[in-house]
Formats: C-alpha cells, sequence, structure tokens
C-alpha cells in the first residue's frame, strides 16, 4: 500500500514539474534584439585613375554597420571636393582619407618630380591631342606645332588681276622624346549623356629654352603629342 502511494506521489510530482516548465517558457518573453547601429560612408560611383580629381559625380553613398566601417572611411562630400585620387580606384570601392590628396600637394608631388634644371609646363589640350586619353605620367612624347601659313598667289578675275591669300597648315615636329610628370582631367557630357573623364591638360618636364619655345608655339597654333612605346629592344 505505501509503495503505491510513493508511486503515486511520483507521478503527480512529474505532472506538476512538467506544467510549472511548460508555462515558464511560455511566459518568457524573448528579449528584443538590439540592431546595430549604421552610418552613411562615402563610395565611388565610377572608377578613377592614379591623379584624377574628383568631382561630386564620381561619388555616392553607401549605408554599413558601423562596426564595418574603416575608421579612415569619408563620411562627407566636403572631405572630398577638389582632392585627387592617389591611385587607381574602382566602382564601388570605399574612398579612404589616406587615398587622397589636395591640390597643394598634387602640386608639391610634382615640383618634387622635375629633374634639377628642367622646367614643368602645362599645355592644353583634349581627347585627340592628347592620344585619345591615353597619355599617363613617366610616359614620353614627341609634341607636333601645326601653324598657319600665308601664300601669295594671283587669282585672275575678269576685272583684272588681284592678289588672293591662300591659307595653308604645315607642322613640324617642336619636340622629342619629353617626359610627362602629370595630366589633368575634366568631366565631359557625350551627345547620349554619358559623361567621361576627359583631358583637359598635360605637364611635362622640359629645359627653360623648349618651355618658352612650347609655350610661344601654343600661342600661335595647334598642339598635338605622340606617344612613345614603352617597349624596349629584345622584350616580347
Amino acid at each position: 500500500m505505501q509503495s503505491k502511494l510513493l508511486f503515486l506521489l511520483a507521478i503527480l510530482m512529474g505532472v506538476f514539474t512538467t506544467a510549472i516548465f511548460f508555462y515558464s517558457s511560455q511566459s518568457e518573453t524573448p528579449e528584443p534584439t538590439e540592431e546595430a547601429p549604421m552610418v552613411d560612408v562615402v563610395t565611388l560611383a565610377q572608377d578613377i585613375e592614379e591623379n584624377q580629381k574628383i568631382t561630386e559625380e564620381d561619388l555616392q553613398f553607401q549605408t554599413l554597420p558601423k562596426d564595418q566601417v574603416h575608421p579612415s572611411a569619408i563620411k562627407s562630400l566636403e572631405e572630398v571636393k577638389g582632392k585627387f585620387a592617389t591611385a587607381d580606384m574602382v566602382t564601388g570601392e570605399l574612398l579612404l582619407s589616406h587615398r587622397l590628396k589636395s591640390s597643394q600637394e598634387e602640386k608639391a608631388r610634382v615640383s618634387r618630380k622635375v629633374t634639377d634644371g628642367h622646367r614643368a609646363v602645362s599645355i592644353g589640350v583634349d581627347i585627340v591631342r592628347s592620344v585619345s586619353n591615353l597619355i599617363q605620367p613617366e610616359d614620353y612624347v614627341d609634341v607636333i606645332f601645326t601653324y598657319e601659313t600665308k601664300d601669295e598667289t594671283k587669282n585672275k578675275k575678269l576685272n583684272g588681276e588681284s592678289k588672293n591669300l591662300l591659307d595653308q597648315m604645315e607642322s613640324v615636329l617642336l619636340l622629342e622624346n619629353i617626359r610627362v610628370l602629370s595630366v589633368g582631367k575634366r568631366m565631359t557630357t557625350l551627345d547620349d549623356g554619358t559623361e567621361v573623364a576627359e583631358y583637359s591638360q598635360v605637364t611635362l618636364e622640359l629645359m627653360p629654352d623648349d618651355s618658352v619655345a612650347l609655350v610661344n608655339a601654343a600661342e600661335q597654333g595647334a598642339i598635338h603629342l605622340t606617344l612613345h612605346s614603352k617597349i624596349t629592344e629584345g622584350e616580347e
């Protein structure tokens, strides 16, 4: 009789314990998960080349978890305006402060590159005169000067003889094997609305006398650049 009572009490205790556990698990509400703080950072909307001046059209914002953002990440467009890229960068890349340099830093960098006794001279170019934007710093180019000449010819007319000036264009090889120090670019809108980076100027390293000749030529006519090959003899 006593054993049956103990057995019954054990069953009742088991039912009671199960009921308490079930009730406790149902009454517990999961604590709300705390959302990670987010922050807006500046990334690139298109590819950027080294020494290219960055414009607002090159940039976009991306929202990332704060704990995943690099300490040097740029968070404001104001931090980027007027800055130059220190290296090639690709679309979507996070913009970091050490990947940028100011115009003053760019000028200082170029001045340190000028060989003793030489001068840095910039000339305006477009996509054609800059070999379709293929020229890069440390390339070597030739400078071609195209100018207008006047040739007097006699043009006979019914009412007598008169002189007519016929315009003719001549081109000469002005400078050879000139080192490129830097290139400057600007955004240009094509007919279809697409914006592309086009060269606006090229800075060359010249001897003082050649600098004067180049500036004089640029004032009198058109300047074109031709690009040297970087492939040396015997290189495949």
